[in-house]
């Protein structure tokens, strides 16, 4: 039930008047392309800076008591190599210990051979 004094939608809302022409947003154009451009040349990480977590099997000294493990994936702007580490708990903080590193490893492009 609406109240007497209730606004409607049409009291206030203006729509825009139709325009005969449309601008086009130049700033978008070839975005697209180049997005493709960008994951072709680097397919397997289209992104170049990312944390996470996984849940492991197996407890180890230096891990959240969860079973979770941090990890950091990024790439490296002086030679262009990309990098996983993973990184320990901090039990006094209760936080991720980016000086407790687990592992460090760089990432690999891995081709599939044909073995005919």
């Amino acid at each position: 039930m609406k109240y007497d004094n209730e606004r409607q939608d049409k009291d206030w809302i203006n729509p825009p008047e139709p325009r005969e022409e449309v601008e086009l947003d130049v700033d978008s154009i070839n975005d697209d392309k180049w997005l493709r451009e960008r994951e072709q040349k680097d397919s397997s990480f289209p992104w170049y800076d990312m944390w996470g977590s996984m849940t492991v099997d197996e407890d180890f000294e230096g891990m959240h008591p969860n079973k979770l493990i941090d990890f950091h994936i990024y790439r490296e702007e002086d030679d262009d190599t990309k990098h996983i580490v993973f990184y320990g708990w901090d039990k006094k903080y209760q936080q991720v210990d980016i000086q407790n590193v687990i592992g460090h490893y760089e990432l690999i492009n891995v081709e599939d051979k044909d073995e005919t």
